[in-house]
């Protein structure tokens, strides 16, 4: 089965001699990303033809990128919502092929807990009861390293850092006298991320575990050596198993959208939330732009007009 396209060939034969799907199946998936791919050019205004996308050119794709993609489907193709479920599927099983395939590369499931109507009803986030019991949910009975592994639940939850800035930390990233991490994020940019005082007493503990500025943040136990992607993710599962949240399906991700989430709640300012993401664009910071219920209704009592009355004088109004 020949496309065209390398990086689908691949894909095919993974799709053929891996998972044994059918010719008409994998035909489907086929299509769907080609449709993929043609709008990632547009998006992206890349100057190539198709069969030159590589891995290089999707590390650039994020989950604006794929919300921005079903939006078009529904605009401009018409396409039935069963359709681009389908659609969101062959997607989900690519990134997790490629996911696997360049662990090197550092690329995230990015649809791994993503469905179409989260295009309308926004992505999952933890409450803050959840969140408060994952960031010591781990201790001498169900860890061999219970310190470093609260302290990565507490760093993806408190600092909102994507799944590889945080497996790419050194030890001389985490500056405790400015309270501040500095992260370098996709395409190479550098941020710093402040800390709040429970992201901060918390490295502080862990950081009394370190003794090299060069060292990774975060290592295995036996040799030292860096956490890969794939463990950071085994230790976020186990988490949500030990807190009894097994079955809400989340993922390393839903924690950075739980700290957006609740940061935005807090200051109401989508560009501080942009900043402290390292998003480039703020059309993607606006998954993370929640309205409650708390908040329209506090919208709907605090609204001038429900006071404010035209004719009448102070003394009719003290009746």
């Amino acid at each position: 089965m020949k496309t065209d396209i390398k990086i689908l060939d691949n894909f095919a034969f993974y799709l053929l001699s891996v998972k044994n799907l059918s010719i008409g199946t994998i035909d489907g998936y086929i299509m769907d990303l080609k449709m993929f791919f043609d709008f990632a050019i547009q998006f992206f205004n890349w100057n190539i033809d198709i069969k030159d996308i590589d891995i290089f050119f999707l590390l650039q794709i994020d989950e604006f990128t794929v919300m921005k993609f079903l939006i078009y489907l529904t605009k401009t193709k018409n396409i039935k919502s069963r359709t681009k479920q389908r659609k969101v599927s062959s997607l989900k099983m690519f990134f997790k092929w490629l996911h696997i395939k360049y662990p090197n590369m550092q690329i995230e499931n990015l649809v791994e807990d993503f469905t179409y109507s989260e295009v309308v009803r926004l992505p999952k986030y933890l409450s803050k009861e959840d969140v408060w019991k994952l960031q010591k949910i781990f201790n001498c009975t169900n860890s061999r390293n219970a310190l470093r592994d609260n302290t990565i639940i507490v760093v993806l939850a408190q600092c909102g850092l994507r799944l590889s800035e945080l497996a790419n930390l050194n030890v001389g990233d985490v500056n405790l006298t400015d309270k501040s991490i500095n992260v370098i994020g996709k395409g190479d940019k550098e941020r710093k991320v402040y800390l709040n005082k429970k992201a901060l007493s918390q490295l502080e503990l862990y950081l009394k575990t370190k003794t090299s500025l060069n060292e990774p943040l975060f290592c295995t136990i036996k040799n030292d050596r860096r956490l890969s992607i794939h463990m950071i993710e085994d230790i976020c599962k186990k988490a949500y198993k030990l807190a009894g949240l097994e079955d809400k399906h989340y993922t390393v991700h839903t924690l950075r959208h739980t700290c957006a989430t609740y940061m935005y709640q807090e200051c109401k300012d989508i560009l501080v939330v942009r900043d402290f993401l390292g998003h480039t664009s703020v059309d993607t910071t606006e998954i993370y732009v929640h309205m409650t219920d708390e908040d329209v209704k506090r919208a709907v009592e605090n609204n001038p007009l429900a006071n404010f009355e035209v004719g009448r004088s102070k003394k009719e109004c003290k009746k």
